[in-house]
């Protein structure tokens, strides 16, 4: 480089410094110097090398701190100083030590044995840079108390820092055509050196009048690193001719001090090099470090700009802020548009989590508390106005950080990627999984930590909170089953908001949470308008109206973040499982598309269709195809996360701590678990029901995809917590509005099951023995069961099938391992009515589903006789035989339905029927019950019978044998000696006949059904009942003549016990209102609440009754007898 360009790039160094001496930046620098200064690096600079000469040639990063140079004034050389270098007493050790001191921060070796091997020497400074520098030390250290001269040994600093950064560029210049770095790169690259060396030396050089000037040292580099990062001495800046620029092969680096940060971390951080494992190709480390200037420890650079950091008096626009405000926006800029799946993701966490972790004097974090006061720390208020929730995730300083996701929706590089097939196998797409999930857990671990180091200084709790709060409060509406996911945060910000709130809760005692919170001023949750557990509007806002007065506290941050949690996996784990559960319907339904489209394309290439409709067939089949790869990959990443075993274990843990909590509101005991009030316990009444409800999706969800590993998957600490709950919700049921609700709950406690899980588990043993099951869970489930009746739901008749139907399987599993038998036997016994009106329930339900499950199979056979007829099929238009394909599809679905339901209440009351008798005995339901098994009766043995058989009977769950063999079981079970059951039968007059019962013998004999025990049972039962019809048809009295008076106004019947109903005056008899009840406790003529005891008994119309019979039965007798007397 010729000593013409050095003096052109001198000059144009000076005019941009000297722009930028107003600036506050640069403010108090100093001038370049004089042009009479010759050029800082020349071959011919001998005298001046040997003044700052390191022991050793610096190479790379191998030494982490150059040596301490020998003191030109140290030694019995220093007296040929050059120049007219003014010495200083040797005895002055601290001169010495700081004049050493400051040689090794601004130190600089541009030696190298590769990249810039023409240079000889290490960097060194003229004769009168440093005799300006020395002089003003020594007149500085020999004031006593006098004002120091600092604008001379700034002067002095300003001229050593401006030739560095000469020498450093003139270097650059030399090498223009190599492959080498910006210089914005180099320069960062050297100020942080140099800012890393000074707090290095400040801990080592101590002393008043020293403090004050390293911190001049300070004010110089970090003003010079914030001009660096400005772009002051980029290749756009003008400090280069055209030609220089164009010549020099180097990328521009954006960003030098992250990259810079981010190699410093990769040397240190074992994490990175485990991220590069997982992903499969090992980063690039950031080569933005030029070898050839010293590298210091980067934390002690930042402990200094830390500590300048609090010091700074103008926060908005100081050099220390300027340089990290653009460090922390361009960390923020990067990740922004980084996919999980990006080896540089990891690097981009690890940056802000050692820059939010940075402590300086105890325990302040200053570039935490600069994080939380960066203009886009939170969203503006128009978008809190517009309950805009993706503003808090790309707008944000913090959002990007929480952003990256797995799921397909958000990122859909990640399925491809990572799913190339939708049909993968299970062994690929576990492998794939648990390799993503590793990943997960490393970077679930970095976001906590970011957020704790925000919230561990109280100066910044608040504005984090804030912040987090915001996030949920602005994507409320994902607590709703339908919403527009377009203006909302996506699905994996959320979930990892989750995430971040459950490892913060983690070490949260809920007996420290405090139990008003949510009426508090102070409440951060969005709870107005939610639906309450078991409380209206108006007593919600007496109570809270009660409450005012008592909340002149804050909240700790305990009690804020065990709600807050609660609030999050509202808004983001459960709201990611309800649309899992959706996405699995939809592929559901592509499935069967596929299958049926399949048919129908085969189907018409078989028959001749026309080409453009078996075109048309084939593009749909492929659409359909296509969308199902889609989705099964998308699939695939929602299981990685959603069923990730550490996720999952740290939900159960909180909720088992939730579970806890929501019973101390109940007011529970903390070992019987039954609650100390009668009524809802307003403090449990007023919570958001969605506290209950998410607990019961988690756990569905568990036990509908962990069925025989849930102990895999639930914490097993906190497994009591959540069964208790379980218990105390279905035997409080009536502390619970929504008996939907409670229906999850039941649901779960049923597939909890041996019969349903397929195997036998301890959880389900723990919630047997449980002293709640022991005292109260047979009655709540019998009065669920009966109360489930109604719900004012829409689709109230058919939800109550599928609940009975759990309730069901978890009456057989306790009726079969006899461990709650003797329960039942006692409500049996005890609660009369209550049982009565459960065995209705039963009975009704059976009628109703073996009804329609028979009509079903007996269409499906009519819609597979005409398929299989080509003759008929044949002389269909294509619409006719789609639509009948469909038919017969839709018949299917529902006897599937029907029977499935159908088998479980027909097994409850054959086990029930072994050992309990009186309740199905009853007259309100006996001559029910026994008309409804005779139909069936009917329907299996009759002369129609044979209309049942349908193809692979077994799809649908239609086993014939089987249900005629509980039948007969059940008929065989109910035969007492008082013959009331058999006489019920005989009076039958729809269904009953002997030759029924005599063709039902023989098939169950031919067929083997039963046993012959139970054959001969049911024969003499037949004999019985025939014996029974004959006597009634002989000893029949007509009562069609009966007064009005002594009808029922409902069924029109003569009366035997009438009864008057308090509300429409009406006379009915006693078991025609009773029946009534049974199935709606109301008045039948004007629907107004009614019950038994309500009834109004009629003693003297009973009697006049009984009199009019008795008096028909005499004239019968009378008639009888005559007509036997008479000769034939």
């Amino acid at each position: 480089m010729s000593n013409s360009l050095d003096d052109v790039r001198r000059k144009r160094l000076e005019r941009l410094t000297g722009t930028a001496s107003n600036s506050p930046v640069l403010s108090n620098l100093g001038s370049f110097g004089s042009t009479s200064v010759r050029a800082p690096i020349t071959d011919s600079c001998t005298a001046t090398s040997n003044l700052i000469r390191p022991e050793n040639t610096f190479v790379g990063l191998k030494s982490q701190s150059p040596p301490i140079c020998e003191s030109p004034l140290g030694n019995s050389q220093s007296n040929s100083l050059p120049g007219n270098l003014v010495a200083v007493n040797n005895d002055n050790l601290d001169y010495r030590t700081f004049q050493n001191a400051v040689l090794r921060i601004f130190y600089v070796d541009l030696v190298s044995g590769e990249v810039i091997a023409s240079s000889p020497r290490p960097l060194s400074f003229p004769e009168d840079t440093l005799h300006n520098f020395f002089r003003t030390c020594s007149v500085y250290l020999e004031l006593d108390d006098r004002a120091p001269p600092t604008a001379y040994f700034r002067e002095a600093i300003s001229s050593i820092v401006i030739k560095a950064i000469h020498s450093i560029l003139a270097t650059l210049s030399r090498h223009r055509g190599r492959e080498i770095l910006a210089p914005e790169t180099i320069l960062t690259k050297y100020f942080i050196s140099c800012i890393a060396r000074l707090c290095h030396e400040r801990k080592h050089v101590k002393g008043i009048c020293f403090e004050t000037l390293f911190d001049i040292i300070g004010d110089f580099l970090t003003s010079y690193l914030s001009f660096v990062s400005r772009g002051a001495f980029s290749f756009s800046s003008g400090l280069y001719t055209q030609c220089e620029s164009s010549e020099l092969q180097s990328e521009s680096c954006q960003s030098p001090l992250l990259f810079l940060l981010i190699d410093s971390l990769h040397s240190n951080s074992s994490v990175i090099d485990s991220t590069c494992a997982l992903i499969g190709d090992k980063p690039e480390k950031s080569d933005c470090l030029l070898p050839h200037l010293n590298y210091a420890d980067i934390s002690a650079a930042f402990e200094e700009l830390g500590l300048r950091l609090l010091r700074e008096a103008d926060f908005e626009s100081g050099p220390v802020p300027l340089v990290m405000s653009q460090l922390l926006y361009d960390l923020r800029s990067k990740v922004r548009d980084t996919s999980i799946d990006d080896k540089n993701l990891m690097d981009y966490l690890l940056c802000l989590e050692y820059l939010s972790s940075v402590v300086v004097q105890g325990n302040k974090r200053p570039i935490a508390n600069l994080i939380v006061r960066l203009s886009n720390w939170s969203s503006s208020t128009s978008d809190l106005d517009n309950g805009r929730g993706k503003a808090i995730e790309r707008l944000t300083f913090l959002g990007p950080f929480l952003a990256p996701s797995l799921f397909a929706d958000d990122d859909t590089s990640v399925a491809i990627h990572s799913f190339p097939n939708g049909e993968s196998s299970d062994t690929e797409v576990q492998a794939n999984q648990q390799g993503l999930r590793f990943l997960l857990d490393m970077i679930w671990a970095k976001q906590l930590t970011i957020v704790k180091n925000l919230l561990v200084p109280m100066a910044t709790r608040s504005h984090t909170l804030s912040f987090l709060s915001d996030a949920l409060r602005l994507n409320a509406i994902r607590g709703q089953i339908h919403f527009e996911e377009g203006l909302l945060a996506r699905e994996g910000f959320m979930l990892n908001l989750s995430v971040v709130f459950l490892r913060l809760c983690a070490p949260v005692n809920q007996v420290q949470v405090g139990t008003l919170y949510l009426f508090s001023p102070h409440c951060r949750l969005l709870v107005e308008g939610k639906t309450r557990i078991d409380g209206s509007e108006q007593s919600l806002t007496a109570f809270t109206n009660d409450l005012s007065g008592r909340f002149e506290n804050a909240p700790s941050f305990s009690t804020e973040c065990f709600y807050l949690t609660a609030w999050a996996l509202h808004l983001g784990f459960v709201s990611s499982i309800r649309k899992y559960r959706r996405r699995q319907r939809v592929i559901s339904d592509l499935d069967r598309s596929i299958r049926k489209l399949d048919q129908t394309l085969k189907h018409a290439v078989a028959n001749g269709y026309p080409e453009d409709h078996i075109h048309r067939l084939e593009r749909m089949l492929k659409q359909a195809k296509q969308e199902l790869s889609c989705q099964q990959r998308a699939r695939f990443c929602s299981e990685t996360i959603l069923m990730h075993v550490n996720l999952l274990q740290s939900v159960s843990r909180y909720y088992g701590s939730l579970c806890q909590f929501l019973m101390r509101l109940a007011e529970c005991d903390p070992v019987t678990c039954v609650s100390a009030s009668q009524t809802t316990p307003k403090l449990f009444a007023f919570l958001p029901e969605f506290f209950v409800e998410d607990i019961a999706d988690f756990l569905l969800f568990i036990v509908g995809h962990f069925s025989s590993a849930v102990g895999s998957v639930i914490d097993a600490q906190s497994f009591p917590a959540l069964a208790s709950f379980l218990l105390f919700v279905i035997c409080h049921s009536s502390f619970i509005r929504n008996p939907y609700l409670v229906s999850k709950f039941v649901e779960i406690l049923s597939f909890w099951n041996p019969m349903r899980s397929g195997s036998r588990n301890s959880y389900n043993d723990l919630v047997k023995v449980h002293p709640l099951a022991n005292t109260h869970l047979v009655n709540a489930l019998i009065q669920f069961y009966v109360n489930i009746e109604s719900t004012g739901a829409s689709s109230e008749f058919y939800d109550k099938f599928s609940i009975r139907f759990n309730i069901s399987v978890i009456f057989i599993s306790l009726w079969k391992e006899g461990f709650l038998k003797p329960r039942f036997l006692q409500e049996a016994n005890g609660n009369p009515m209550l049982f009565t009106k459960f065995t209705n329930r039963m009975i009704n339900d059976m009628s109703f589903l073996l009804e329609e499950a028979l009509d079903g199979l007996k269409k499906v056979k009519e819609l597979q006789a005409l398929e299989t007829d080509n003759n008929r099929s044949n002389r269909l238009t294509r619409q006719q035989q789609m639509s009948s394909a469909n038919e017969l599809a839709t018949y299917e679905r529902q006897v599937r339905s029907y029977l499935t339901l159908a088998n479980q209440t027909v097994n409850l009351l054959f086990n029930l029927t072994t050992e309990i008798k009186e309740p199905f005995l009853r007259p309100e339901i006996v001559r029910k019950l026994a008309a409804m098994l005779d139909f069936n009766l009917v329907q299996l043995c009759g002369p129609r019978c044979k209309n049942l058989k349908v193809r692979n009977p077994e799809s649908y769950g239609w086993e014939p044998k089987r249900l005629l063999s509980r039948i007969i079981a059940i008929y065989t079970h109910l035969d007492t000696d008082d013959d009331r059951f058999a006489t019920s039968i005989a009076d039958d007059e729809r269904s009953y006949s002997p030759e029924l019962f005599t063709a039902t013998q023989e098939l169950v004999a031919r067929h083997g059904i039963q046993s012959p025990e139970k054959l001969a049972q049911f024969s003499a039962l037949s004999e019985k009942v025939k014996r029974l019809r004959a006597e009634k048809s002989q000893a029949e009295i007509n009562y069609g003549d009966a007064p009005a008076e002594f009808c029922d106004t409902l069924m029109n019947t003569l009366m035997s016990d009438p009864v008057m109903l308090p509300g429409s005056r009406s006379i009915v008899d006693r078991s025609t209102i009773i029946m009534h009840l049974l199935n709606s406790e109301t008045d039948p003529f004007n629907r107004q609440p009614l019950s038994e005891a309500d009834l109004i008994p009629l003693p003297e119309l009973k009697q006049q009754i009984a009199m009019w019979k008795k008096t028909k039965e005499d004239e019968f007798h009378t008639s009888r007898q005559t007509d036997e007397a008479t000769p034939q």
